[in-house]
């Protein structure tokens, strides 16, 4: 990453934090302040509540008070009456007396017009007082209504000041997050642009590697070629062992043309079921596995030929260029042997130097196959070569397949030596056997299958009638099809018809 490019994200960070903490302060302050006037509001309403139920109190107390004054004056005034009315009768029974018995003494007479004039004022007194009383009672109901009329217009001023200063602080929070989120978009957008500038560039740098890679790839691909080809001049020392090998062996044995080809044509259902005699049950069971095959010349090294042609075949037809290069890259760390000795015979090849020569041969080989564009032409161009059993062309040597045979035969040591089933593989001395077939086979292909991520179906045709089917692996992406009939492996195929 360019050094510009860190400094200004760093520098965009930074200011963003900091923003970030000037907001959040702002906004405890905010909470804080707006908590404060929510306290003040709450104790002037406690203030003013407080304040009219003492008033309320005073106004009950008042009208007791005076309601029982009125009481206590109107009994008086009653009293008085009737000590009245009882002063008036005794001094008329005293006058009634005194007139019978001749008596001379004052004449005490009522005062009519004195006393109405006293019941007048008593009543005029009675009539008032209720309504000086209701007056008052009036007056004070009228007091209070207008103080509960003053403290709900201040509590509603105080709730719509409150609420308008709530208003005016979210209009604030608001507008400030407007800003900030302003800012943050400002900054975003300035963040974005800058991780833009930074992944074109890093998409620059890896077109320009994978550029690089690329030419590199082809360089060494052509190195290679260019290396293999250098030997070639001596291809004919370095083939000469393997040559003389299938000479004294293959090549003695009397066959029909058509069988001394290492592979042959391919062959569809009919073939298939007449080739190994099965009935109509057990060939529909084959069918759900294997529709098609090709048959495998019938010497020791037959599963050696059915197995190396087909993964071959994934190499040249599945893998990338990449894929290939990589494998090859692996067995050259590895140091891959390609020793092979002939029993009863003292035919061999055991020279360390000999045998990179014919792993060189066969990769360069190889190589040259997966370079051919056209897939059609590679196809024919492997096949003929794979099958050849003698010298067909400059190219075309008959030496493809045994090439093919000492790969996989110290492939398949070099697996088992580091396999925690070698013990299995009691007769372990047969893999590097010219034409010998190993009794531990099935231990040998799970190992294979393991080792190069590739699903193995084993299909065993023990008679007419019954076929027994084993896989080996889960990579269906890459499978390989081998039908064994006791002593001898066919190689075969699904095919899926397409609508």
């Amino acid at each position: 990453m360019e050094t510009w490019i860190i400094i200004l994200i760093v520098v965009v960070v930074f200011f963003g934090l900091i923003g970030l903490y000037f907001y959040s302060k702002k906004s405890k302050s905010n909470s804080k302040k707006k908590s404060n006037q929510e306290h003040l509001i709450e104790g002037e309403l406690e203030q003013m509540n407080s304040y009219y139920n003492n008033n309320q109190n005073q106004n009950k107390n008042y009208i007791d008070t005076y309601s029982y004054d009125v009481k206590q004056d109107t009994q008086t005034n009653q009293k008085n009456k009737e000590n009245y009315g009882r002063d008036n009768t005794k001094q008329q029974n005293i006058y009634q007396n005194n007139k019978s018995s001749n008596t001379v003494a004052i004449d005490i007479k009522p005062n009519n017009s004195q006393h109405n004039m006293h019941l007048k004022i008593l009543q005029q007194t009675e009539e008032q007082k209720p309504q000086q009383i209701y007056q008052k009672i009036d007056h004070c109901y009228q007091q209070q209504n207008n103080q509960n009329a003053q403290l709900q217009n201040f509590k509603d001023d105080q709730e719509q000041n409150i609420q308008n200063e709530q208003l005016q602080q979210i209009f604030d929070y608001q507008q400030q997050n407007n800003q900030n989120v302003q800012q943050q978009n400002n900054q975003d957008n300035q963040l974005q642009h800058y991780q833009n500038a930074f992944q074109q560039h890093n998409q620059d740098n890896q077109q320009q590697n994978d550029l690089n890679v690329d030419q590199q790839q082809n360089q060494n691909t052509q190195q290679v070629i260019d290396e293999v080809e250098r030997i070639n001049v001596d291809i004919s020392k370095i083939l000469g062992n393997l040559q003389q090998i299938i000479n004294e062996t293959s090549k003695k044995r009397e066959l029909a043309e058509e069988y001394k080809y290492y592979i042959r044509k391919y062959q569809g259902k009919s073939e298939l079921k007449k080739n190994y005699g099965l009935t109509l049950k057990a060939s529909v069971e084959l069918y759900k596995y294997c529709n098609a095959f090709r048959e495998v010349r019938g010497d020791g090294n037959c599963f050696y030929t059915a197995f190396g042609f087909q993964f071959l075949s994934i190499l040249l037809f599945d893998y990338s260029l990449d894929q290939f290069n990589e494998f090859f890259n692996r067995i050259k760390q590895i140091e891959l042997p390609m020793k092979i000795f002939v029993p009863l015979t003292d035919l061999k090849i055991d020279d360390k130097e000999l045998e990179k020569q014919l792993l060189d041969e066969f990769q360069r080989r190889m190589l040259k196959l997966k370079l051919i564009e056209d897939i059609n032409q590679r196809q024919e161009q492997f096949h003929t070569e794979f099958a050849a059993y003698e010298q067909q062309s400059d190219e075309i040597d008959g030496c493809l397949y045994g090439l093919s045979t000492l790969f996989f035969r110290n492939y398949s040591n070099y697996v088992i030596d580091f396999s925690d089933a070698k013990d299995a593989v009691f007769d372990r001395e047969k893999l590097l056997n010219w034409e010998e077939e190993c009794n531990s086979n099935e231990v040998v292909i799970a190992e294979l299958a393991k080792q190069l991520n590739i699903l193995v179906q084993l299909i065993f045709i023990q008679n007419s009638e019954n076929i027994v089917v084993r896989e080996y692996g889960n990579n269906k992406e890459h499978k390989i099809i081998l039908l064994i009939k006791p002593g001898h492996y066919n190689i075969g195929y699904q095919i899926f018809k397409q609508s």
